[in-house]
């Protein structure tokens, strides 16, 4: 009997073993660390760069924050209105000074040096990141403008304020109803209404526990002049 003749053991095919990446892909990693020895002095630029602006970044706000306490410590140490005006003038380019501005508006205004008054609260307005400042300065400046007979000025001031959804609500609404007040005794009857039915609606839909009870007050005022507009 004869044995069965041996072949020998077949070979294992030839192929990537597990885990090992693709032709493709090491061809890709050999074209990128290529590109990389090629370009590093390019990257390393452009890394440099970017150090150096997060760098100017920050000596920036360093220097905006040295400024604004220099400009804060110095409004208060001012003993009167001509001290306040040269801490002002000096700080100019600073958050800081604008309640010092509001302050110096108000008593130029009282004093009726209304041109005064209107040039301090039109630098708050134009300069400050404070939303409620900046509404305050335009209704004052509003008040302003019609203490110097200009009706048009005033409700335009008052009109910004009432269109300004990040103000609050009652601050809309008395500004609605300011600049509806002042376009009836100017005598354009219909832009009034229009601001005075604003300021009306203001807690329109609202169920008694959301109603803002400081703009009710302009509300009713409000619906009052429209009663008055038509008759009522």
């Amino acid at each position: 009997m004869s044995k069965a003749k041996n072949h020998g053991s077949t070979p294992a095919p030839r192929g990537n073993k597990k885990g090992s990446p693709a032709p493709e892909l090491s061809d890709r990693l050999a074209s990128f660390e290529f590109w990389l020895v090629r370009n590093w002095r390019v990257l390393f630029a452009v890394a440099a760069v970017v150090i150096a602006l997060v760098i100017v970044y920050y000596i920036v706000v360093q220097v905006g924050e040295a400024r604004e306490n220099a400009a804060a410590t110095a409004v208060a140490q001012a003993t009167d209105s001509t001290a306040l005006a040269a801490v002002v003038k000096e700080h100019a380019n600073t958050q800081a000074v604008n309640p010092a501005r509001m302050q110096l508006a108000v008593e130029a205004s009282k004093e009726k040096r209304y041109a005064e008054a209107l040039e301090y609260m039109h630098m708050v307005v134009g300069s400050s990141a404070d939303y409620a400042l900046t509404a305050e300065a335009l209704m004052l400046a509003a008040a302003t403008h019609e203490n110097a007979g200009d009706d048009n000025a005033a409700a335009d001031n008052f009109k910004k304020v009432a269109a300004d959804v990040k103000q609050p609500l009652a601050r809309r609404t008395e500004a609605a109803y300011q600049a509806g007040r002042i376009l009836l005794k100017a005598g354009q009857t219909d832009a009034a209404r229009a601001m005075l039915q604003q300021a009306a609606d203001a807690n329109a839909g609202s169920k008694p526990m959301e109603v803002d009870y400081t703009a009710e007050v302009y509300a009713r005022q409000a619906k009052a002049l429209l009663n008055k507009i038509n008759g009522q």
